[in-house]
């Protein structure tokens, strides 16, 4: 959190594997690859202080992660030491490789 503070510039990245790629004819382990996408953003962060705030950025996560909790409920003690960090995209670029990929197609 200092960090922040000090510079809230920041960037994270997220991927997901789509499958293993074999070459045609392996001839050793390392014929092998992935195929993934895969995303980087780049922005501004701000740490979010107030409980409210807090309560609606938790509820969203709920409502992605447990979508058959109907009401959520965040104890005061624990709410106060959850950290909550809005970002503001700035920036965002991605690639991937399709599982399908024969071993010749280049990474987008």
């Amino acid at each position: 959190m200092a960090n922040l503070q000090k510079d809230a510039r920041v960037c994270f990245e997220t991927d997901q594997m789509a499958g293993i790629i074999r070459k045609k004819e392996m001839q050793s382990s390392c014929d092998i690859t992935t195929g993934y996408s895969s995303v980087i953003a780049f922005g501004i962060a701000r740490i979010i202080d107030e409980p409210s705030d807090k309560c609606k950025a938790l509820d969203l996560i709920m409502k992605k992660y447990a979508p058959d909790i109907k009401e959520n409920t965040y104890p005061d003690a624990i709410l106060a030491r959850t950290a909550v960090i809005e970002i503001t995209i700035e920036r965002i670029t991605g690639k991937r490789r399709s599982p399908n990929a024969d071993e010749h197609e280049p990474e987008r």
